[in-house]
């Protein structure tokens, strides 16, 4: 695995945020000796009423998934038995109250209040090459993806909505550990990835859904200038009744089609070591062909609900 330069690691050690070792999680690209406890939290519902299930079903996923004007086939899901789920009650959260869900770790995890700095789970699950190309020359680990055919019966522009978290905020932003996401679209390769930062929140639009990609900087590297910070959501307060310690607001992927079969792969995996979890939520009956989704709560509507 990659290493972290020495400069990097000194930062962090005078930071504290090094941890002691624990035999879960074996030694990994942070520096041998200093991997962090593999952390599994429970029950699968908060006290905020976020609540999920964890599935190996790709067709329990996709039908959760499933909006308009559209049409599903040959299903796969690719993940660890606990890396996807559904989940109810995310509004006060993420924006939206249902969807499903991906992870590098344990899906329970999520379960508020955010405990711990470095909630991780490896799965011992292998990266993924398509992904790899987003984060290059860093490589992946634990990935979970979901794939799929998929036919517009109408409309001719393919619409899913998400937010993305990390374990990695805050700390590791403009480090190797820059995990990352993506929907790939009729051909798996970096070009093809049409979840990319957008909106009225993005500063720098276009960029691919990965850690360094959509923060507000680091703590412990006062120098590294924030990238697309008004999408950026920090939790490491514990403001969101929820375990990540960052996450992104609401993205649209988006993309025109013409008539016929396509293929759908949403990926998501941890880089450059196998540990500190991420995880995207996938808006529920946002697949849609040709109709955008209803605009989901913004953030000061979320935050006012914890005043």
């Amino acid at each position: 695995m990659r290493l972290v330069s020495p400069t990097f690691l000194l930062a962090l050690a005078l930071a504290g945020t090094i941890h002691a070792p624990g035999a879960a999680v074996a030694a990994s690209g942070r520096g041998a000796g200093n991997a962090r406890p593999s952390t599994r939290l429970a029950p699968a519902q908060g006290a905020g009423g976020f609540s999920l299930v964890t599935t190996t079903s790709a067709t329990e996923l996709i039908q959760c998934l499933l909006g308009p004007n559209v049409s599903i086939s040959n299903a796969v899901l690719t993940a660890a038995p606990i890396a996807a789920g559904k989940f109810t009650g995310g509004s006060a959260l993420i924006g939206f109250d249902d969807g499903i869900v991906l992870s590098t770790g344990d899906v329970d995890s999520l379960i508020g209040p955010n405990k711990y700095g470095d909630a991780s789970t490896s799965n011992g699950t292998p990266g993924d090459a398509d992904l790899d190309t987003l984060v290059s020359p860093d490589v992946t680990f634990d990935s979970a993806i979901l794939e799929f055919d998929f036919q517009c019966t109408s409309g001719a522009q393919i619409n899913i909505q998400f937010v993305f978290s990390s374990e990695e905020y805050n700390e590791f932003v403009a480090s190797p550990f820059n995990d990352v996401f993506a929907i790939f679209l009729d051909g798996n390769r970096a070009v093809n990835n049409i979840a990319r930062t957008s909106g009225a929140c993005a500063a720098t639009a276009g960029l691919p859904i990965a850690v360094n990609n959509v923060n507000c900087g680091n703590p412990v590297l006062p120098l590294v200038s924030p990238v697309n910070c008004g999408c950026f959501v920090d939790n490491t307060g514990g403001a969101l009744d929820f375990e990540p310690d960052g996450l992104t607001r609401n993205f649209l992927a988006t993309a025109s089609v013409a008539a016929g079969t396509h293929h759908l792969k949403i990926a998501i995996a941890d880089t450059a070591d196998e540990i500190l979890d991420a995880n995207v939520f996938l808006r529920c009956g946002s697949l849609a062909c040709g109709i955008v989704p209803a605009r989901p709560a913004t953030w000061g509507e979320i935050k006012a609900r914890y005043r």
